[in-house]
């Protein structure tokens, strides 16, 4: 699936778009609300029709004459251009290898214990099992153990492959709706019991908000101490880091909650992602709790990126972000640290040379040069303004597509640069499209903690991917590795046992004297009538009789007298 992702560009001058400064979001009630980072752009051919311009409420006096240069402040910017000069990345990049004992033939689970280890399934079960006793579970209660937190983890992740409209209906007596990898793994009460007691930390420990060390993840601490730490130790990204915001999609009440326009889950919590651009692995990551009590001079979108990589300054690599992050003093900032970074950037930001603003005919390209800082302005369809310090001011060949077939244009190096390396983040989001895991809940940390499970599993599967391999030898695709991992969770069930035919009790066949026998109420929920499913008799909506009644002795659900006498007589004959 192909990604241009500049097609999510959205014109600054829209009024539908707040310009916050620095893009920092606005605070309100029930959440921080920020719009979308980025500004809508549709690369085309050049004909701009009746659409607008882009340029409302922008100068339109425009001046570009070269020997017009801006020599005030820190930034004196300049017309006169010359190439970038950029030095080459030579760090160690993929598994790091001397940091676990796993070769391309241990198995996927292996990988995704680096991850999520076999103790915290045992965290869980303990934690699961506090939480009962805090709240004051049943007396019905059954302590839950390691092997049923991992089983429970395994009927989650079929969720994502067997899709249905109901939790309820993988356990369903239809057979053409039950799943029979899920109802026979665990009973559907088990489940529930689990899920409605499912707790990753102690409720006691929790520090309510407004109070001194109160932690909003405290109830998703343990995983993401733990899925974090594995994620930037694992794995050494290549040159190429794109930095972007995730979400969780989540529309109950949370004071942290964030709406962003244009993206497929618009509410829920935001997640700060860094990963690596050709692969998508998660490098590192933050969730984003609302207004901090950290300085922020320059403003959120340059600590977001500072702070997310700061792991890796100083060693050449190349940033990649929107116009949410983006500013001249970042890409400086940058620069000086020994980072060359590429972003689309708001107009309004502190610092950009004002020359580049106003009206242009598509196709035309003006540039600004601070040192190795490019200031670009380009229109196709749209006006687009990038900053740069790892692109030189000239125009690089591309392939369009047009009604009239592919064709060759000319576009702004920096445009190349963000198209191609961008997607990281977008490609770790496609990767947690297609098989989800969990079902949707009205508890935020739920939902995030599915998140922390699917970054687990794909981290693991690019691990494993690009484990070193004698040629010739591939490695199996994700939904393969998603599947391994699946069946060694579930322990051996890899081959399910035959499901037990709705009957009688063998202790009730065997009873010496059939006599004894009567009809009453059994305990438990109703059920299909024994005789009624043999005989394939069905109700008006296409649905074998249920009842509460049947032989106590035989414990076979039996609906009335005439099919408990020939139930009985079945017996006898056999």
């Amino acid at each position: 699936m192909a990604f241009n992702f500049l097609n999510r560009l959205r014109n600054l001058s829209s009024p539908e778009v707040r310009e916050e400064d620095e893009g920092s979001p606005v605070d309100e009630e029930e959440g921080d609300v920020d719009a979308e980072s980025d500004i809508e752009f549709e690369c085309g051919d050049g004909e701009s029709g009746e659409e607008s311009d882009g340029t409302e409420g922008l100068d339109l006096d425009l001046d570009l004459d070269p020997s017009n240069e801006e020599q005030n402040g820190p930034f004196p910017w300049s017309s006169t251009l010359h190439n970038v000069e950029v030095e080459l990345f030579t760090q160690r990049t993929g598994p790091n290898l001397d940091l676990f004992d796993l070769d391309y033939t241990a198995n996927p689970i292996d990988f995704f214990h680096l991850y999520i280890p076999d103790s915290f399934m045992k965290l869980v079960a303990d934690q699961t099992n506090l939480y009962a006793t805090q709240v004051g579970a049943p007396a019905s209660f059954k302590t839950v153990t390691p092997d049923d937190i991992s089983k429970y983890f395994y009927i989650n992740m079929m969720f994502g492959i067997h899709k249905l409209p109901s939790y309820l209906l993988y356990w369903s007596s239809d057979p053409l709706l039950r799943v029979s990898a899920v109802a026979e793994v665990m009973s559907r009460n088990r489940y529930q019991t689990i899920s409605r007691f499912f707790h990753l930390s102690d409720r006691d420990t929790f520090i309510p908000r407004g109070e001194e060390g109160h932690d909003p993840l405290h109830k998703i601490k343990p995983a993401l101490d733990l899925v974090l730490r594995a994620s930037q130790m694992y794995y050494s990204p290549g040159a190429a880091l794109s930095i972007d915001e995730a979400m969780i999609p989540f529309q109950g009440r949370l004071y942290f909650k964030q709406y962003i326009k244009g993206k497929p889950n618009p509410w829920g919590v935001k997640v700060w992602c860094l990963c690596d651009a050709k692969n998508g692995y998660l490098c590192d990551f933050s969730f984003y709790t609302g207004k901090e009590n950290t300085p922020m001079p320059k403003g959120l979108g340059h600590h977001v990126v500072m702070s997310l990589g700061s792991r890796f300054l100083y060693k050449f690599h190349h940033f990649y972000f929107d116009n949410f992050f983006s500013s001249v003093q970042l890409a400086h900032d940058l620069l000086e640290r020994s980072t060359y970074s590429c972003a689309t950037v708001r107009v309004n930001r502190k610092h950009w040379p004002s020359q580049l603003k106003g009206n242009i005919k598509p196709g035309e390209c003006f540039w600004r040069q601070f040192g190795n800082i490019i200031a670009c302005w380009w229109r196709d369809k749209r006006p687009l303004f990038m900053i740069s310090t790892n692109a030189s001011p000239t125009m690089s060949p591309t392939d369009r597509r047009t009604k009239e077939g592919v064709v060759q244009k000319d576009i702004p190096q920096p445009v190349l640069y963000y198209n191609s390396n961008m997607g990281g983040v977008d490609m770790m989001d496609q990767f947690r499209s297609y098989y989800k895991v969990g079902r949707k809940s009205h508890k935020w940390w739920r939902s995030s903690f599915w998140f922390l499970f699917e970054v687990a599993l794909i981290n693991a599967y690019i691990l494993y991917k690009n484990m070193p391999r004698p040629n010739g030898v591939k490695p199996m695709n994700h939904f393969n590795f998603h599947l391994e991992v699946a069946r060694a969770l579930c322990k051996g069930v890899s081959k399910p046992r035959t499901a037990p035919e709705a009957g009688p009790a063998a202790a009730g066949i065997a009873a010496p004297n059939p006599t004894e026998h009567k009809r009453a109420r059994l305990l438990g929920r109703k059920k299909q009538c024994y005789m009624c499913r043999s005989k394939d008799i069905r109700t008006a909506s296409g649905r074998h009789p249920e009842t509460v009644f049947g032989c106590f002795i035989c414990k076979a659900h039996l609906c009335d007298d005439l099919c408990f006498a020939q139930f009985h007589e079945k017996i006898q004959n056999n």
